[in-house]
């Protein structure tokens, strides 16, 4: 029989460890994976199709009693020439830079918003961004955010892994990219939130604004040259190899709108029409959106984009917004007082994260109780134990003293 001391180091070091494990567990909730994309092998520009992707777990996921809750997700995108530490680090892109984790975890607690995922996949590649399209150059970069990235989240954390419990947001090029994704796949995502989206609609205004810039790269001969350019142009020929994709038109592979020909200048209506079809004022893309929607089951058909005032985005997103409403499409479109940074962390606090909160599922799957717990070896042994000290106890209690009969 154990002695009273010895039972109770034994009790202290399982309740210990037990508070260890769970300590553990809360302390890792932002986990920082890497996740391969076939999408993006043997892309032309030679990024690495292994992507790093920041993943942010909500309070209570590692809970016991929580051990087979689904959660929804919400997929973030970040702009061009920024990188996927922008939603995490407080301060990284051109200033700026904001501390989701922190936001969502005040905003769950405070019973604010459901508790739900945020999966931040970098998508920064050799021209500073992907525009999350698929280009023969570039890469597959759609496929890997609504293929590759959300297998592989469904895979290893507990995901309502249809339409109803994911949504995709973005900034900036991000905003483009969530709209773009989710226009394309709704299927997939059954919410869209676009923040100070860049450039949805490019039919008025975006040559005459960028003619020279285009004009510039198209002089240029060497892929060294492409970092030293100025900020805009380097976005062009990230646009013109993702948009329109032509391996032999080196250094870049892309094709762009206007160029020199002969000394003169030269604008290419069939490379503009390849342009063109990247406009979310598409009417093929949005088309195909609103019947394929149609079809699914427990699709939210949330749609949501906002911007600042004094955004340079301003009217492309509201020629964007008058192409979904001549279209049928429902959505909410907000201009606000600010730019296209100040007011992000803002937005994030008190739009878009309860924009998620109210559109996509709650958590499915409640937990079957105690023996179903992942930690329930380490539970049940500390019960069995303090039974066996209860019951140990009682009986000694109860315990008479044995008189041997005189008889014997």
């Amino acid at each position: 029989m154990l002695s009273e001391p010895l039972i109770k180091i034994i009790m202290i070091g399982i309740l210990s460890a037990s508070q260890l494990f769970a300590q553990a567990e809360q302390e890792n909730r932002l986990l920082s994976i890497i996740v391969h994309s076939p999408a993006l092998e043997g892309n032309l520009l030679a990024d690495s199709p292994d992507r790093n992707v920041i993943v942010y777990l909500p309070p209570g996921y590692h809970n016991a009693e929580n051990s087979e809750k689904e959660y929804p997700v919400i997929y973030l995108l970040h702009g061009y020439d920024a990188d996927y530490e922008l939603w995490t680090s407080g301060n990284y892109w051109l200033g700026k830079g904001w501390i989701v984790a922190d936001v969502s975890d005040y905003l769950i607690e405070g019973g604010k918003i459901k508790p739900m995922l945020i999966v931040m996949p970098s998508a920064k590649n050799r021209y500073s961004g992907s525009w999350y399209v698929n280009s023969e150059v570039t890469g597959g970069w759609e496929d890997f955010i609504a293929q590759d990235l959300v297998a592989e989240i469904d895979r290893n954390y507990r995901t309502i892994d249809n339409p109803s419990g994911r949504g995709i947001a973005g900034h900036s090029m991000g905003g483009y990219g969530a709209l773009w994704i989710g226009l394309n796949n709704p299927d997939v995502f059954g919410a869209v939130y676009g923040m100070s989206a860049a450039e949805p609609d490019l039919s008025n205004g975006f040559l005459g604004s960028h003619k020279e810039r285009m004009l510039n790269a198209a002089t240029l001969t060497e892929l060294a040259s492409f970092d030293t350019l100025e900020f805009y142009t380097q976005v062009m020929i990230s646009k013109a190899a993702a948009f329109a994709p032509n391996t032999q038109n080196l250094p870049f592979m892309g094709d762009l709108p206007w160029v020199h020909e002969y000394g003169e200048e030269v604008f290419n209506e069939m490379v503009w029409e390849r342009w063109l079809s990247f406009s979310l004022t598409n009417d093929d893309l949005l088309h195909d959106y609103v019947s394929e929607r149609d079809k699914i089951r427990n699709h939210p058909k949330a749609l949501m984009f906002d911007l600042g005032s004094a955004d340079r985005y301003v009217n492309s997103n509201e020629r964007f917004s008058a192409k979904l409403n001549a279209s049928g499409i429902k959505h909410k479109f907000e201009i606000y007082d600010g730019n296209h940074l100040n007011r992000i962390h803002d937005r994030i606090t008190k739009s878009m994260l309860p924009f998620f909160s109210e559109n996509l599922a709650k958590a499915e799957k409640e937990s079957k109780g105690f023996m179903s717990s992942r930690y329930s070896l380490l539970y049940q042994g500390t019960a069995l134990l303090l039974f066996f000290l209860l019951i140990r106890r009682l009986m000694r209690r109860g315990r008479k003293p044995i008189i041997q009969d005189e008889k014997y």
